[in-house]
């Protein structure tokens, strides 16, 4: 099945509850949530959150230091021997709304990084640079459409 990516927007006023605990603010079936109608209003990332996160800047020692943007992905399931615990991270409006904001000036340039025109580390997988453009779309209108309302998020990596 894989570790996927999922977030739902919360209202400002439920920030407090959703960082005591955030399950109450999830669907109780994601994967299912996010392949139905249903879905309209939350964010899917499927499996291209690495990438997202690479690309964001949500990676490393630094991670999310120097990008808002890099907040709405950052996190590491944690691996045990019977699988893996999900990361779990609750954003309040405004840091929704830096986000966005930094998706919005940042996009010309990351868009040219997935070209490859920008950078050329060696040897690229077309299909999963797709699926990283795609999603980046994804997510730019995810943060866009919760910062316009002022709300927050609260996301999940597992």
């Amino acid at each position: 099945m894989g570790i996927r990516y999922y977030a739902w927007p919360v209202p400002a006023e439920g920030v407090p509850a959703a960082r005591l605990y955030p399950w109450a603010f999830m669907d109780k079936d994601p994967l299912g949530q996010a392949w139905s109608t249903g879905n309209e209003g939350n964010c899917y990332l499927d499996k291209a959150w690495p990438g997202l996160q690479r690309l964001l800047g949500a990676e490393g020692p630094d991670a999310g230091m120097s990008h808002p943007a890099a907040a709405l992905v950052l996190g590491r399931v944690t691996m045990t021997s019977e699988g893996w615990i999900p990361h779990v991270s609750v954003l309040d409006p405004e840091q929704v709304r830096e986000a966005s904001l930094d998706l919005d000036a940042r996009m010309p340039s990351l868009l040219m990084e997935l070209s490859g025109s920008e950078v050329d580390d060696g040897p690229r997988d077309p299909g999963a640079l797709q699926s990283v453009r795609h999603y980046l779309g994804v997510l730019q209108r995810f943060a866009d459409e919760q910062a316009s309302a002022g709300k927050g998020v609260v996301y999940m990596i597992g």
